[in-house]
């Protein structure tokens, strides 16, 4: 299996982990003993999608469009670490449903710059075609 694979499987499993731990915490029964665990796995995400975004300028992946990426993983953190004391009471499961919003974003930057790193993958593949065909396994 590529690296390209693996790396988008490793982004989504732990993008739908964070997801149920969420749902777990968001039902009540769980958050005290699972919550610094989802902190800890969204901080992980959120470092995942700093290092793909490094790795993505480095492969000349247009500087937009890594500069949004990385952005976006500053914004899910910030925002995951200061939720519980936004809009408190009856109207909190708004923000709750804002942090999954903003989570995925940065789930589906990740799968965009992976994707846009295959296809310059692809695109240097026509002067070295060895090259492609070992990076593309």
């Amino acid at each position: 299996m590529g690296s390209y694979k693996i790396a988008t499987r490793v982004f989504i499993g732990m993008g739908g982990l964070l997801l149920v731990l969420g749902l777990m915490i968001w039902s009540g029964r769980f958050g005290k003993q699972i919550g610094g665990l989802h902190v800890l796995l969204g901080m992980v995400l959120v470092l995942m999608l700093w290092v793909l975004s490094a790795l993505a300028a480095r492969a000349g992946v247009a500087r937009g469009q890594v500069a949004w990426a990385a952005s976006c993983g500053l914004i899910v953190l910030g925002f995951g670490l200061v939720q519980e004391e936004l809009l408190t009471g009856a109207s909190h499961w708004a923000i709750r449903v804002l942090h999954v919003v903003i989570s995925m974003g940065a789930i589906w930057w990740a799968r965009r710059l992976l994707s846009l790193m295959r296809e310059r993958v692809v695109a240097d593949a026509v002067s070295e075609p060895t090259y492609a065909r070992s990076v593309m396994r």
